[in-house]
């Protein structure tokens, strides 16, 4: 399991942003799920991963 998915499953109510030296991760629960968002940026890398299970994800978006 993900510790960020674990995470945001005790803190239902929060975000964590993690940083990389690229990216920034917004991860948060909604509903049922656990969500990995990488907001917008200049070239349009937007994406957005779910978890049910911390293990497995299906990829929501990308654009």
């Amino acid at each position: 399991m993900i510790p960020a998915y674990a995470w945001a499953r005790q803190n239902p109510d929060r975000v964590l942003t993690l940083y990389s030296r690229c990216f920034s991760w917004h991860v948060y629960q909604r509903c049922e799920y656990v969500s990995f968002k990488l907001p917008f940026r200049d070239s349009g890398e937007e994406k957005e991963y779910i978890f049910r299970d911390g293990v497995s994800g299906i990829k929501v978006n990308d654009d």
